[in-house]
């Protein structure tokens, strides 16, 4: 990791000169509010990082994980980007899985950015009020404004902290198994080849090629795996990879908006379009935006007519439980809807189809005021305006993209968890 700090720049390629003035002042060095001299930033924008030839896609996701802290400059035009938009919710799901002092996230803007303009173009499930905002659009406030909050030796990355994870239970392949998975991932040599650290370097872009999603000559997850087998990984680290590689086909801003919104009161009932949701991308969709913690649970309910639903839904919660061994000696249910009002641990029900009216939604919401709703809309995800405290996941995926990564990861577990004969 280097020795600056690693700031980000979200911005819109409408606004280049702004954008260019804010990075070279972030570069260069300076004093902080107590006029203690600091070294310049290390800036990572996409019109320096990104070149030709690359996945510019890929590239800037790991940028947005490598980064120890990020500014948006939130201009009108920034926030008409979509692809601002997708940065944002990005860093700010960054900011939610760490100490938020960990992982600084400062919008700048001039004040022509209102309310309304964020709701309009779907930055208000984001929160970004709840941030320290900078009311500047001066490059030299910027850089100062930087200086000031940000710490001169920050914590690890998310980024950082996964890779070296990962890089734990890679530790057992030798250099012929790492020199072709960096070759079946499309990795690059590293640019730099010390005596002590290529090993580590080359290791680094291989886990960020599988964090991110991007398998590249590998057909699906079980190829990789079976790469892995063949290097002589033990059984209980392939089940670790295969936790953080699996899900890696679901897009970041999804899981991001996910998992900002389970922390708000007002936002805990999501939708999302599959046919695979209840067994399975469900499951990826939440290992994906919690990827540092195994502590959040899944529970499948069948559902009910409209008539009955919250009971309905309530009975299916309490029999799932008993049947997982948490509440076998409860035998009445309020004791268990009693308990799940004092979880601290992220709990998912999944409902429908089809999908429960609003006021069985809101039944159970008061009713379950700590669990969140995960409600599948089918092959497409249509919005249904009376359904007023939903927020609705634009996943991004096909649902033959679906089906065939479902296929890949039944056959990647049987890998992990081989069959043995008698």
């Amino acid at each position: 990791m280097t020795a600056k700090p690693t700031v980000f720049i979200s911005h819109s390629s409408q606004d280049r000169t702004l954008t260019e003035e804010v990075a070279e002042e972030l570069a260069r060095s300076g004093v902080d509010a107590q006029g203690t001299p600091r070294d310049g930033f290390q800036v990572l924008v996409d019109y320096e990082e990104l070149k030709p030839g690359v996945e510019w896609p890929r590239r800037l996701h790991v940028m947005m994980a490598r980064c120890q802290a990020a500014i948006i400059l939130l201009t009108n035009a920034a926030v008409a980007s979509p692809w601002v938009l997708k940065e944002a919710t990005i860093l700010t799901w960054r900011r939610s899985l760490v100490n938020r002092d960990a992982f600084k996230c400062i919008p700048f803007t001039d004040g022509a950015v209102t309310d309304t303009l964020l709701n309009t173009h779907g930055f208000t499930p984001l929160a970004l009020r709840d941030i320290q905002w900078g009311r500047t659009l001066d490059a030299s406030a910027i850089a100062a404004t930087c200086r000031s909050l940000l710490p001169a030796n920050p914590p690890r990355s998310l980024f950082d902290d996964l890779v070296a994870r990962l890089r734990d239970h890679l530790q057992g392949v030798g250099d012929g198994t790492l020199t072709s998975l960096a070759d079946h991932l499309r990795v690059e040599a590293p640019t730099w080849r010390g005596p002590d650290d290529v090993d580590t370097e080359l290791m680094q872009d291989v886990a960020a090629a599988i964090l991110t999603g991007h398998l590249g000559d590998y057909e699906g997850v079980d190829a990789l795996l079976d790469d892995l087998i063949q290097g002589r990984v033990s059984q209980e680290s392939l089940r670790r990879i295969l936790k953080w590689a699996a899900p890696a086909w679901i897009d970041f801003e999804t899981a991001g908006r996910l998992r900002i919104a389970a922390t708000q009161q007002d936002r805990r009932c999501f939708a999302v379009n599959g046919r695979l949701v209840r067994d399975y991308t469900a499951r990826m969709l939440t290992t994906r935006a919690y990827p540092l913690s195994d502590r959040f649970r899944v529970i499948p309910t069948a559902g009910g007519d409209a008539g009955n639903l919250a009971d309905h839904v309530t009975e299916e919660i309490c029999q799932w439980l008993r049947r997982s061994g948490e509440f076998t000696d409860a035998d009445d249910n309020d004791t268990i809807v009693a308990a799940l009002t004092r979880v601290t641990t992220p709990q998912f029900v999944i409902l429908g189809p089809p999908l429960p009216d609003d006021r069985a939604l809101g039944e159970l919401r008061t009713r379950f005021p700590k669990l969140s709703f995960l409600l599948c809309t089918g092959d497409s995800l249509s919005v249904d305006a009376a359904l007023t405290n939903v927020e609705w996941l634009q996943n991004g995926f096909s649902l033959e993209r679906e089906e065939r990564e479902h296929t890949r990861y039944k056959e990647a577990q049987k890998l992990v968890n081989p069959v043995t004969g008698s």
